[in-house]
């Protein structure tokens, strides 16, 4: 019967009271070392109907090989008419998280060195013991291009571990049973009934015979091996299998793995009576989180917003797959963080994988206060300087000539419900401090006790329910003339503040512009002085034809002989720079 999603979650939440079983039926017996760690060991006990040998399984002894990883968990489900399995699907968990072949130190190297301190020391005392409780062991791996007995090509060659049967000798005697196991025998015998099943004569298995017990081995490194311990310690027959890293696809390996694992397991009399063998693309339906004393269904890409420093405890994780599941909150605990508790301060997310494969994801959002809403929200400011319209982004400070009008337009966006506060404006009766809208002149309207540096650096909060969320600072200067463009006969020059253009009588001089600290260049007047101007247009010469001569009044001469002028800048009726125009005859 198949639970809807209602179904299962008052499933989990009211009948299992979130315990894990340990037996799924009568066969099958799971046991968990190192349980809630990186390395966490779940152990697989299926037992047959009838009695017969025992056969273990070890599957991700080196993280970066999914063929056996994958295949051998497929055995977990399986039923046995006679026989028994031991399964260890993921001996080595992190190596399979992080797809790497070794952490700390390679795992099947350590089988017959002396124990160390790194978890590949304790999860392989574990698989000893097992290894010792079985009749005969199959290390599942993916090697590297095709074994080939001869030297053919740099891919198929006999130091090529793809698609072949490893056993450490031909042939070996066990004094302690009296029995001779023939392990080339059997090697070839199951590569002969397999390759009947592989169209593909490129990927058809081999007996590779380490022949590690020799001196003369060119394997010599396997002796620390998970199979070379089984056979010479415990003496019971154990073989590597390997499927190859260039088949095309995981799936393809997991088959040609299932094809050999099943041949073994009838050699050694091991009968299934219904295995259960395919592979379906990993996914999450949902998550089951307690945060403090709630429980908080997620569905795989949902967000679970949570108050700061909450506790979070991940229960369940409902997916197509029972086994391989990590959970991992970004940033918090290790890598399979399921079970633990966590307080969490800062956004993250929970990343559910199935071995190295990402199946879904949850992601956690701290809670923001209105205010701290409002502060995210916040994008800017538009404020109107001397009839110009200008942008304040959070954060931003902007300098302006002082005596500007000033005008606070709107926050950005307008429906923010913030009041904006020139600190420094004297308030009107009942405008709650709230000057948006109002035309303020910086040079005479502004309380100079109110400002940072006595007068010059003024600020503008923005306040939302009487908390400040944003501010500006308005920083006034005098107007400055940088430089000034003119023509002169046609040509164009440039001179800087205080320097001179020397002109001649009959010369024509027309004035282009000024760059100035003014923001608004309206907003500033440019006046020969001297010069008889438009009444309609009092000091202001500029794109004036001005031709040097007569129509200079001597006495607005700095010398008073008519020889050296001024040409100055205006703001608000102030002079605030200047160029010189000296005549010379």
């Amino acid at each position: 019967m198949r639970f809807s999603r209602l179904g299962k979650i008052i499933f989990i939440i009211t009948i299992t009271l979130f315990i894990q079983l340990s037996a799924h039926d009568e066969g099958l017996k799971e046991e968990v070392y190192f349980k809630n760690t990186d390395y966490e060991l779940r152990v697989y006990r299926i037992y047959g109907s009838h009695p017969g040998k025992t056969m273990m399984l070890i599957g991700g002894i080196q993280g970066d090989e999914p063929g056996g990883y994958l295949s051998a968990d497929l055995y977990v489900d399986v039923s046995l008419e006679r026989g028994n399995l031991i399964v260890v699907p993921r001996a080595n968990l992190l190596s399979i998280i992080k797809n790497k072949r070794i952490i700390f130190k390679d795992m099947n190297r350590r089988f017959r060195v002396q124990e160390g301190d790194t978890y590949e020391d304790k999860v392989v005392t574990v698989l000893k013991q097992l290894i010792s409780e079985s009749d005969v062991l199959l290390n599942l791996h993916d090697g590297g291009g095709f074994y080939r007995p001869v030297y053919i090509d740099d891919k198929h060659n006999p130091m090529k571990y793809g698609q072949c049967i490893i056993a450490d000798v031909e042939s070996y005697y066990s004094s302690e049973k009296g029995e001779t196991f023939e392990l080339g025998e059997i090697a070839d015998e199951v590569c002969r009934i397999v390759n009947q099943k592989i169209p593909q004569e490129e990927y058809h298995f081999h007996f590779n015979n380490h022949n590690t017990v020799a001196e003369d081995s060119p394997h010599k490194e396997q002796r620390n091996s998970a199979t070379y311990y089984a056979l010479t310690v415990q003496e019971i027959p154990a073989f590597g299998i390997e499927t190859s890293r260039d088949l095309p696809s995981d799936d393809l390996k997991v088959y040609h793995h299932n094809l050999v694992i099943n041949e073994m397991m009838r050699i050694f009399g091991i009968i299934p009576s219904h295995p259960k063998l395919y592979l379906e693309i990993p996914y999450v339906d949902f998550v089951l989180i307690r945060v403090n004393d709630q429980r908080h269904i997620v569905d795989d890409g949902g967000i679970l917003e949570i108050q700061p420093d909450s506790r979070i405890e991940i229960l369940h994780v409902d997916s197509n797959y029972d086994r391989g599941l990590i959970t991992d909150i970004i940033g918090y605990g290790n890598n399979n963080d399921f079970g633990g508790q966590f307080l969490i301060s800062e956004d993250t997310e929970i990343l559910i994988k199935k071995d190295k494969y990402v199946a879904g994801t949850v992601s956690l959002r701290i809670k923001q206060t209105q205010t701290e809403q409002a502060s995210s929200y916040y994008r800017g400011l538009a404020v109107e300087i001397n009839g110009g319209l200008n942008l304040l982004f959070p954060g931003e400070h902007i300098t302006i000539a002082r005596d500007s009008e000033f005008r606070i337009i709107s926050t950005i966006p307008n429906d923010l419900g913030a009041q904006v506060n020139f600190v420094g404006y004297p308030h009107p009766i009942n405008n709650f401090e709230d000057d948006t809208g109002i035309l303020i002149n910086t040079g005479t309207d502004l309380l100079e006790k109110f400002s940072l540096d006595r007068g010059r650096t003024y600020e503008i909060y923005v306040k939302y329910k009487g908390d400040k969320i944003a501010y500006h600072n308005i920083i006034l200067e005098d107007p400055i003339l940088k430089k000034m463009t003119l023509l002169l006969n046609d040509q164009e020059m440039v001179k800087n503040a205080e320097e001179t253009l020397l002109v001649k009588r009959g010369d024509v001089l027309k004035i282009i512009g000024a760059e100035t600290t003014v923001r608004n260049d309206a907003a500033i007047k440019i006046n020969f002085r001297g010069y008889v101007t438009d009444p309609a247009q009092p000091g202001e010469d500029r794109h004036n034809e001005i031709i040097i001569g007569d129509n200079l009044i001597p006495s607005f001469s700095l010398d008073g002989q008519g020889q050296t002028y001024e040409i100055l800048t205006h703001f608000k009726g102030d002079n605030f720079g200047r160029i010189l125009v000296k005549i010379t005859e």
